[in-house]
């Protein structure tokens, strides 16, 4: 039997809920409120028997007592006949029939769900788990683990042998590769730490096996997609829009550069000047330098910049301040918030998502257009080029060199 609990039938007549109370090996319900204890209480036992598993509630039956004995008018009778239930079930000829009136039926993971989701509740109302935590175990349940399981029955997940193992962790792994396609490794890894520890804790036979999630390293570069970068613009606060999508325009302007423009920099003819940073004097590489944007931008621009003196910043704070340093920084992320809750979106900071996915753009074509041009002085196609060359890094010996067969 994977578990058995006993729980007053009903509230308390003043509508307070019963407690539970512990005093060394003493255990009782009583009201917190009129310090009445219950008269009825039943016994829950959740139990699994070869490919089918039953729940026994209410007042059981018990096949060697009188119908006026099986009556759990005290603590004490309810857990007895819950030792029985459970000494009865580890016999050879447990009938759970005996026990209950209803038919034992195969039970499916959206059906325990049901149970599991009861239990976030009154976790969350004793305190032991926060809001935040329950809500997002219950919307990773909805949106990926049900979809994918909830119609499949709890024995599929037992891994009662060493072939069985290895196909629960081979269709496990083949579900987070599927995720880590479109969303970030710690969201991955929370949504498999969510089935992980519901099958820990609901499974009859023995848990499987689950694939590890491993942490992206700090200095790995992240690329935003057009996709996602559209999805988490259409969020942005309107005095933060131009200057995030004029950073995303693949002109590659820093925060602080950006945030230093003033209104004498704005060019004819599609053009701003970048001189200097909000942090510095010049520019962090130095120099003075022109970023033409494209005629969407420019015309924003434009109309942005009416009614202002040569000297005024370009953007500013809805209260007409210079944007602080972090303001850029902290609107992408409120946008990416909004955005998420509509669609999980991977979480990409605003540097990574300008500077880096632009870099990146530029470095994959013009890769693309090597290989295609060595794929033409070959005679071969370009993707039997990538395949047979590889370009080593700069720390290593420099030039092209053909890869070595396995």
């Amino acid at each position: 039997m994977k578990k058995g609990s006993v729980k007053p039938k009903s509230h308390c007549k003043c509508g307070d809920k019963f407690k539970k109370y512990q005093e060394k090996r003493k255990e009782w319900y009583q009201c917190p409120t009129c310090d009445r204890v219950p008269d009825r209480f039943i016994v829950i036992a959740i139990f699994a028997l070869g490919r089918k598993h039953g729940r026994l509630t209410s007042d059981p039956r018990h096949p060697s007592k009188k119908p006026e004995e099986r009556i759990l008018d005290t603590y004490s009778k309810a857990i007895d006949l819950l030792s029985d239930i459970y000494a009865a079930w580890k016999g050879e000829d447990f009938n759970p029939n005996d026990w209950i009136a209803d038919k034992v039926v195969e039970k499916q993971i959206k059906n325990l769900y049901e149970d599991y989701e009861k239990e976030l509740d009154e976790s969350l109302k004793a305190g032991d788990k926060v809001s935040e935590t329950v809500i997002g175990i219950k919307r990773r349940f909805r949106l990926f683990i049900l979809p994918k399981f909830g119609n499949r029955s709890i024995d599929d997940f037992e891994a009662d042998s060493k072939n069985r193992a290895k196909e629960i962790y081979s269709e496990l792994n083949k579900w987070k590769l599927e995720l880590l396609q479109q969303y970030s490794h710690s969201y991955v890894k929370n949504t498999i730490n969510d089935f992980k520890a519901f099958l820990s804790s609901h499974l009859w036979g023995s848990t499987p096996k689950f694939p590890k999630v491993k942490k992206i390293l700090k200095n790995e570069k992240q690329v935003l997609d057009m996709e996602r970068e559209r999805l988490i613009a259409a969020e942005l606060q309107e005095c933060y829009k131009l200057p995030i999508e004029i950073m995303l325009s693949g002109e590659s302007l820093r925060n602080g550069e950006i945030r230093a423009l003033k209104i004498h920099d704005v060019i004819p003819y599609h053009y701003i000047s970048v001189t200097k940073s909000s942090s510095r004097n010049q520019r962090k590489s130095g120099g003075r330098v022109t970023k033409r944007l494209p005629a969407h931008l420019w015309d924003r621009l434009l109309n942005h910049c009416k009614g202002k003196q040569p000297d005024d910043y370009i953007f500013t704070t809805p209260t007409g301040q210079q944007l602080y340093d972090s303001a850029l920084y902290k609107a992408w992320k409120r946008a990416w918030k909004k955005a998420n809750r509509k669609k999980p979106i991977k979480y990409i900071d605003l540097r990574m998502a300008t500077r880096h996915s632009n870099a990146t753009d530029i470095i994959s074509d013009a890769m693309e257009e090597a290989f295609r041009k060595a794929g033409k002085a070959l005679g071969d196609n370009p993707q039997t080029v990538k395949q047979n060359y590889y370009v080593n890094t700069p720390e290593s010996t420099p030039g092209v060199h053909q890869r070595e067969n396995d």
